[in-house]
């Protein structure tokens, strides 16, 4: 991601910097592999937190970094289990970010959640192959991810059957969640719930709420500021919700100090789902902020609501 400056930083901007040289260390450590248990990798590094390290080792949980085939691109993706996870319920999880930037961390209080098995993608561009289209045909690499984990069963020599199937999209990857399930009907019959944390939810919104993102999408992702709804409409959420299925339930989940994404997004995507009859809870969380990282309890609180 090229990081659009005005004259003077913002918190924003610094916070972009911030983000942007994690994500290049955290590439260079865990994605730089093909088919590799990256548990120790995780153990050793110094942008992996001391209570994550504990939590990894009481639990024995381990991570296998993988490449799995995607419209003829490998793209880079992720498990996280715990021993005897054949049961356990399963949590696809998709990040936020382009590219690079917002390149997940395999260890976060998401991934370490509980017992769940968890599932994640890196999209291809970045770390993978091919090309990151923001809402284009990256969106395939979702449903493939899924069709994926039977050889990924045999390559670890594991057989997981859950009982539930979870999906979460953080940020960008909340739209990837709902283009997802609107694009692939198929898809939505294997997810129980869908969880939004941040999530980009409302791409006019996020024009008029974020300029720089305008600007990144005018200049890395072809939108046409003459002539914007060709690129807009196909992968607004909002457009999405008509061909989801009505009775998924949905959690829409949000901080008050996010600087990210309003949260007019996801209050207008709550109105969107319950018309269309899906049985949708809404959490605002008093000073989280994007994605709630500084909410210690942000793993518990989606916890609970998949397990309620």
């Amino acid at each position: 991601m090229i990081i659009y400056n005005s004259p003077m930083t913002t918190p924003l901007e610094q916070e972009n910097r911030e983000i942007l040289e994690k994500c290049k260390r955290i590439a260079a450590q865990f994605y730089s592999h093909n088919d590799k248990d990256i548990t120790q990798d995780i153990l050793n590094s110094p942008d992996t937190t001391p209570d994550i390290k504990n939590l990894i080792q009481t639990t024995q949980r381990r991570f296998f970094l993988f490449c799995y085939p995607s419209d003829g691109h490998q793209v880079k993706g992720y498990i996280s289990f715990v021993p005897d996870a054949s049961s356990n319920p399963l949590l696809i999880y998709l990040r936020g970010g382009n590219k690079i930037f917002g390149l997940s961390h395999p260890a976060t209080p998401i991934t370490c959640m509980r017992n769940y098995t968890v599932l994640a993608t890196a999209y291809r561009g970045g770390v993978s192959e091919g090309t990151d289209d923001y809402g284009g045909e990256e969106v395939n690499d979702v449903p493939n991810l899924l069709n994926h984990l039977p050889k990924l069963q045999q390559q670890l020599g594991l057989s997981f059957h859950p009982q539930h199937t979870y999906m979460l999209g953080g940020s960008r990857g909340g739209m990837e969640m709902f283009l997802a399930l609107a694009r692939f009907p198929k898809l939505s019959l294997h997810i129980t719930k869908a969880v939004s944390l941040s999530g980009l939810l409302d791409m006019e919104q996020t024009l008029r709420h974020r300029p720089d993102m305008k600007e990144m999408f005018i200049k890395e992702f072809h939108l046409d500021p003459s002539n914007p709804q060709p690129w807009i409409q196909p992968r607004n959420p909002l457009n999405a919700v008509s061909r989801i299925r009505s009775d998924l339930p949905f959690l829409i989940l949000q901080g008050t100090e996010d600087i990210r994404v309003s949260l007019q997004e996801g209050t207008t995507m709550l109105e969107k789902l319950r018309r269309h009859g899906n049985p949708t809870t809404y959490l605002e969380v008093p000073g989280g902020d994007h994605c709630l990282r500084n909410q210690p309890r942000a793993a518990d609180l989606i916890a609970d609501w998949l397990e309620c």
